[in-house]
């Protein structure tokens, strides 16, 4: 560890203190904002006081104080469909007086370090761009839209158009409490702060609470003049809810179509309704991602890669390496054999794209090869034979 600091997993006691370095750090340098009322997500499934999934870097000279945080959070990322489990990086801030001393490397090692021994396969970054490479991350997804047209509903009931409301802050502050709406989103709408910042309201929630259960979906509060698509930020909460707040929305601005633009997270029931309108769109987001465990990767995502193998008639050998640790993945089945070598757990992008045809040349450039099998696709170097 540098010098005159000690890492370890924050207290209870250390909540407010971890809120206001974020609040300083974070939000008041970025985004002008506050953090307050949108952290129960950070801090874990237990108590309400819970902070167990933060990690924390004190300096010992200044009786304990927090100087740097990083918060590790657990999540389930859907790849094409596919659940993945994955850790969600977020609150990586240092005070200013403690900067420039190599304090966040040191701490963000410490931190995966112990990632490396999870279950779950994969970390994620939102932000920062490509300022993480050091610790294997990558630039992942590259966002393109599938609409959503409005004929694929029949047309909301009287009943579904009764259920639907804007969301009411503070009063509703239990509902996106309940439903981890994202920070991000939470700032640009929910409380209201950039509202305030900029003065006017930049978007808009609603709530459907009906005989379909409960859902919430963000729009822009105004759309553009003679507007055909309805841009959907973001929607949660139980499948067939979400899907009549859509058509309610559609029909009440005459929309021909929507367009939904969220980060490839699913939890719980926004996974049944990201399966359930699956084949209507595809959703993707820019981020960054570091595998930590390959074979639990490939696992996971096997359907996919071996639907995708036997199509192009390949077999797929994988090794990983950063350091000394060193992993490797075969698939099974017949074909000609495409062999990757990746080093230090990186991963460039997730493709959501179209199906690629089949019919590829013998040994065709790796890139094209991985477009063709893989939803994934690697920054590889590819072995001796190939």
């Amino acid at each position: 560890m540098v010098d005159g600091f000690a890492v370890s997993r924050a207290a209870a006691s250390d909540r407010e203190e971890i809120l206001g370095l974020w609040d300083e750090v974070i939000l008041r340098g970025r985004f002008g904002a506050d953090w307050a009322g949108i952290d129960s997500h950070i801090f874990g499934t237990g108590s309400p006081d819970s902070a167990e999934h933060v990690l924390v870097a004190r300096d010992t000279s200044n009786p304990g104080r927090i100087c740097a945080t990083v918060a590790a959070i657990p999540m389930t990322m859907l790849i094409e469909g596919l659940p993945v489990g994955a850790i969600a990086i977020t609150g990586v801030a240092t005070r200013p007086e403690y900067q420039r001393r190599g304090l966040m490397a040191r701490l963000l090692e410490e931190a995966f370090d112990s990632l490396d021994a999870t279950e779950r396969p994969l970390t994620v970054l939102w932000g920062y761009r490509d300022r993480y490479r050091r610790f294997g991350f990558e630039i992942c997804g590259a966002r393109t839209t599938q609409f959503v047209p409005r004929r694929k509903f029949s047309g909301p009931s009287p009943d579904d158009v009764a259920a639907v409301r804007e969301l009411r802050v503070p009063e509703d502050a239990a509902i996106i409490d309940e439903y981890g709406v994202p920070a991000n989103l939470v700032l640009d709408g929910h409380p209201g702060h950039l509202d305030r910042v900029y003065g006017r309201a930049l978007q808009r929630t609603c709530v459907y609470e009906g005989p379909r259960g409960r859902a919430l979906a963000t729009v822009p509060a105004a759309a553009a003049d003679a507007a055909e698509t309805l841009e959907v930020l973001h929607v949660v909460g139980d499948a067939e809810a979400a899907a009549a707040l859509l058509e309610v929305l559609m029909a009440d601005g005459d929309y021909g179509e929507c367009a939904v633009r969220q980060p490839p997270l699913a939890s719980g029931p926004l996974g049944e309704y990201v399966h359930m309108l699956g084949e209507w769109f595809r959703i993707e987001h820019i981020c960054n991602l570091r595998i930590n465990d390959l074979a639990a990767l490939m696992s996971a995502l096997g359907p996919r890669i071996d639907e995708r193998l036997a199509r192009a008639g390949l077999r797929l050998s994988v090794r990983m390496s950063r350091g000394d640790r060193e992993q490797m993945w075969e698939s099974g089945g017949e074909g000609l054999a495409v062999a990757l070598d990746l080093e230090d757990h990186r991963l460039v992008r997730v493709l959501f794209g179209p199906e690629r045809p089949s019919d590829l040349p013998l040994v065709p450039p790796v890139g094209q090869v991985l477009d063709a099998v893989l939803p994934l696709r690697f920054d590889v170097t590819p072995l001796e034979g190939l």
